[in-house]
């Protein structure tokens, strides 16, 4: 855009650049193996004689992820190159998302990965850079930069219910219309003083020491608002210094140690420490 005749007269945009794109693209990390049963050696001895067993079950229908991409950015150079960045907004929708949900345990094999036709979930947001030049002398050089980027994640559509995949911690899902990977909860309210018994919060906010499954709600995303970083360089001579900070602000942590705190009281209600 810079180069255009309607920018000649604009002397404080050295450079100006609008970009535009539109695609589909796949993801084929799925893995050595994922399409045929998979066999290995070394189950019970039969007779003094090492047997084979089936170690996990292969998909013959298998097929790469689908990524619907639409990028747009804005590049900029301004008052003789002294400040420059870039913002950019994109979109990615991704389709035929490839899992390994849960299977009966009587098949024999953990899980088996498969196609998710019928989900969606969408990334989109913007990213925003700046560069700054101090000084920008032959002997001495000395930057400033920073950059902040906004995603949000969505789940569009789901085929599988909340429970079918789990976090590290058995304790995130995914569901429709949050984000991946939320916080998927009972709620803690405290203890009782009187009979030291927890006290929850069901779905509707209204406490309980009865402790279930279908009081889980959505109590947080584990994933960022807004990420980012910035820097400073300096340059003398044959010398370089440079520096660069992170940050990350909102999300939510999960304490995964506190729910063992309960151990004791959960005995004392028949409740499994795994549903914490």
């Amino acid at each position: 855009m810079s180069q255009e005749d309607f920018m000649k007269d604009v002397s404080a945009i050295n450079f100006l650049k609008l970009r535009a794109s539109w695609g589909i693209v796949g993801n084929a990390s799925i893995g050595s193996g994922a399409y045929y049963d998979n066999y290995q050696v070394g189950g019970t001895p039969y007779n003094g004689n090492p047997t084979l067993y089936l170690n996990n079950l292969g998909n013959p229908d298998l097929k790469w992820e689908q990524m619907q991409n639409v990028d747009l950015g804005l590049e900029y150079a301004l008052f003789s190159n002294r400040i420059t960045g870039e913002l950019a907004f994109y979109r990615k929708v991704t389709t035929s998302t490839i899992m390994s949900p849960g299977i009966s345990p009587s098949v024999g094999v953990p899980d088996i990965p498969r196609n998710l036709f019928d989900s969606k979930v969408l990334n989109e947001g913007f990213e925003f850079s700046i560069d700054y030049k101090i000084i920008n002398k032959a002997d001495l050089k000395w930057s400033v930069g920073g950059n902040i980027a906004k995603n949000h994640n969505e789940v569009l559509n789901w085929e599988l219910g909340p429970d079918a995949v789990s976090g590290g911690t058995n304790d995130t899902r995914v569901v429709k219309g949050l984000p991946i990977g939320v916080n998927y909860l009972v709620r803690y309210y405290g203890v009782d003083a009187t009979d030291g018994l927890p006290i929850w919060l069901d779905k509707n906010g209204n406490q309980t020491k009865t402790f279930s499954l279908d009081h889980r709600v959505f109590a947080g995303s584990v994933m960022p608002d807004y990420i980012g970083g910035f820097n400073t360089a300096l340059q003398y001579k044959g010398f370089d210094l440079s520096t660069l900070f992170t940050y990350v602000i909102g999300g939510n942590v999960y304490d995964n140690s506190g729910k063992y705190q309960f151990l004791g009281t959960s005995k004392r209600t028949g409740i499994s420490e795994q549903t914490f």
